[in-house]
């Protein structure tokens, strides 16, 4: 939600989603064309999965990809406790750059699934209590890391 937040006086620009409630808040502005994904409703994080919602990005270019995670490390990327990621996926294929956001409690957590391997993943915005462990670990990747 906070990228949406983030996005919401922006103008000029096409964000598709499978989370309602960002697309809730995006369709207040009407400078933002709004794309939402079909698919499955899951009820604890408000989000459309599942092959409709997959089967509904092929063909799609996009130039960036934000997505969140339940965890994440420099060997294994980003992992989930959820059993339905498989959404991410297919966003990752249509998006030129992959931005994770995340904050630093993620670091060295990992879920059960993993949603995208460390080599698939661009940017890391996360804050600034970021190890210096963590740091030196990504550094040997070719993620770039941005603290706020």
């Amino acid at each position: 939600m906070l990228i949406a937040e983030g996005l919401m006086t922006a103008k000029n620009i096409t964000v598709i989603t499978n989370s309602l409630p960002a697309a809730f808040a995006l369709s207040e502005n009407k400078d933002i064309t709004l794309v939402v994904c079909g698919g499955t409703v899951r009820h604890k994080t408000r989000s459309m999965h599942g092959s409709i919602a997959e089967r509904s990005l092929q063909d799609i270019n996009a130039d960036l990809m934000f997505v969140g995670a339940d965890g994440i490390d420099a060997v294994n990327g980003i992992t989930t406790f959820n059993e339905g990621y498989s959404i991410s996926g297919a966003m990752v294929t249509a998006a030129n750059k992959v931005i994770a956001v995340l904050d630093s409690s993620k670091f060295n957590r990992r879920g059960f699934n993993q949603v995208l391997p460390i080599e698939k993943i661009d940017i890391i915005i996360t804050d600034d209590a970021v190890s210096d462990v963590d740091k030196l670990a990504l550094q040997k990747t070719r993620v770039k890391l941005i603290t706020v």
